[in-house]
């Protein structure tokens, strides 16, 4: 039963499961009626946590258990016409994965930490006043890891998605979850086999501390008073 539910999480959390779901969330509120005017840039600071997990290519590969980490970091929004707007920002992100090597002579639980730092760049979709979707891509690169052993990409990349509630008029919560698709922990396969890796997933829910600016907007020119007659 644990195996199946295992299967049935993972498949969810596909990209393409994702990237559907969201699509279909966004086309069912298409008619909706126009919304109330929306702050034209917008500036925030992120905190949450991250579920960091190491998927397999091959279901033959062993699982390892999520690291939980934490995100923290900063982004920037301008909107755009039609309820859209563009957002990307600069965020570190603690990641791994959990487990027990057996070259370690106390034996002790150990993790493999990943530090990152990640530049999403997002589409935004807002529904309401409360409720945005945003999809994209993030980019995330290496900058330091406990197991120097290991080798690692310098950048990896891959699909972004997320949904937010805007609390108040300052504080946003989102649940986002990324896929990168660089390439971990290569593993030998047999000879005509395609190669064995895994790819890392992160999950987790976020609080936004947002600040809006509506620029000043040039007013009319007044109209001339009319020539007096003589």
């Amino acid at each position: 039963m644990y195996g199946f539910m295992r299967v049935c999480l993972l498949w969810w959390l596909r990209p393409s499961a994702l990237l559907s779901g969201l699509f279909l969330f966004f086309a069912m509120h298409l008619s909706a009626q126009s919304l109330a005017r929306p702050p034209q840039w917008e500036v925030g600071l992120e905190l949450g946590g991250a579920i960091s997990a190491m998927v397999p290519s091959n279901q033959s590969i062993p699982y390892y258990d999520q690291r939980i980490g934490f995100r923290v970091g900063g982004y920037l929004q301008r909107q755009l016409p039609a309820n859209f707007a563009l957002q990307s920002g600069l965020l570190y992100t603690l990641r791994g994965m959990y487990y027990n090597p057996a070259a370690f002579p106390s034996g002790h639980v150990r993790y493999w930490d990943l530090h990152g730092a990640n530049i999403p760049l997002m589409i935004v979709y807002r529904l309401s006043a409360r409720i945005q979707l945003a999809l994209g891509v993030e980019f995330n690169a290496v900058l330091a890891s406990n197991l120097n052993l290991m080798p690692l990409p310098l950048l990896q990349w891959g699909p972004r998605g997320s949904v937010g509630f805007n609390w108040s008029a300052r504080l946003r919560i989102a649940a986002y979850y990324t896929h990168l698709l660089g390439r971990l922990l290569p593993l030998p396969s047999a000879p005509g086999q395609p190669e064995n890796y895994y790819n890392n997933i992160i999950t987790g829910i976020c609080i936004t501390y947002r600040l809006t600016a509506n620029p000043a907007e040039k007013a009319p020119p007044l109209p001339l008073p009319p020539c007096p007659r003589y």
